[in-house]
């Protein structure tokens, strides 16, 4: 899956007489040749900066496969040129929020007993309710997956009654804690944790206990390093492959599909959150916003204001490291 990212790079440095691994350069001579990489991307093929960075990845694999260390580990110098570069470039339209009622809908026309709808119906929840970036769960539309910035299987921690359980318990979660990056162009990660909601068809941890189960019952079971949703083929569930299903079963609600892919979770969540009562602040904490940008994210719903909102002086919380 990351062949053809890393055959770019490598048709790239042979064109242009340089090394294709950085493991012996300086930090100033990774940091020129991984910036000229990058801006031929943007220039010959107008790659967008989220599609480098997957590209990146390729590169960042490739090098930990054949036993060399990260050649992008503390190089915050191509970091600062990335989020230069994306402020350059055109926003994209934005997509449009999906209510949970539309994960409904699709989990049920999906048959969540297989490896591909177990892996459909917690990706879509788990995108949805941890307001994740498609980064941080699917590979990228080129097939790449990294393990290293995205969601595996030990990044996932179960708990029962607040215990941490090992992970062939999962069955026995009331909760779970997934480690993610805390920002769009961070290094640091953070935690994030929900509890299980039974009463709710689109539970992200009745989902992902699922999805553990069925992969179980066919002999699947997952290793420590992969992602949460690699398919009996081994390939990764991609960022289009679940904008497809989305927009599919938008398009059957009457939604024109153009507005809708999988960052659409993301929004989707947030405006649940939001119509739930949840305090802004709070939903710019657990989405890791680092700005005022989070406010875009979120769409009203009609009976906002009909909400009950929950009793603070009830709840317990335990504190997320960020």
């Amino acid at each position: 899956m990351y062949t053809g990212a890393m055959r770019h790079w490598i048709d790239f440095t042979e064109a242009a007489g340089l090394p294709t691994f950085l493991d012996h350069l300086s930090y100033a001579q990774k940091s020129e040749q991984a910036e000229m990489f990058c801006s031929y991307e943007a220039l010959e093929f107008q790659n967008r900066v989220g599609t480098i960075r997957s590209k990146l990845s390729a590169i960042r694999w490739m090098h930990v496969r054949d036993r060399k260390p990260d050649p992008f580990k503390g190089l915050d110098t191509l970091t600062d040129w990335l989020a230069e570069l994306e402020k350059t470039q055109p926003p994209k339209e934005p997509s449009a929020s999906v209510p949970a009622k539309l994960l409904e809908l699709i989990i049920l026309h999906t048959d969540t007993s297989t490896i591909t709808g177990a892996i459909l119906a917690s990706a879509a929840t788990l995108g949805f309710w941890f307001l994740l970036r498609s980064i941080e769960y699917l590979a990228a539309d080129c097939g790449v997956f990294d393990p290293g910035r995205s969601l595996t299987w030990e990044d996932v921690i179960g708990r029962k009654d607040g215990e941490v359980l090992p992970r062939h318990r999962l069955q026995e979660a009331d909760e779970l804690t997934i480690t993610v990056f805390s920002g769009k162009g961070s290094l640091h990660t953070c935690t994030r944790s929900l509890k299980a909601n039974p009463e709710s068809p689109t539970c992200a941890v009745r989902w992902l206990k699922n999805l553990h189960a069925v992969l179980l019952k066919n002999n699947a079971a997952p290793n420590p390093r992969d992602s949460l949703y690699r398919k009996a083929d081994g390939k990764v569930l991609t960022r289009a492959d679940l904008s497809a299903v989305l927009r599919a079963a938008a398009v059957s609600c009457g939604v024109v599909s153009s507005k809708v892919a999988s960052h659409s979770l993301r929004r989707g969540g947030a405006s649940a959150y939001a119509a739930a009562g949840v305090p802004h602040h709070d939903i710019q904490k657990f989405g890791r916003w680092t700005s005022d940008g989070y406010k875009v994210y979120i769409t009203s719903y009609a009976d906002v204001m009909t909400q009950g909102k929950v009793n603070p002086a009830l709840v317990v919380p335990r504190f997320e490291r960020n």
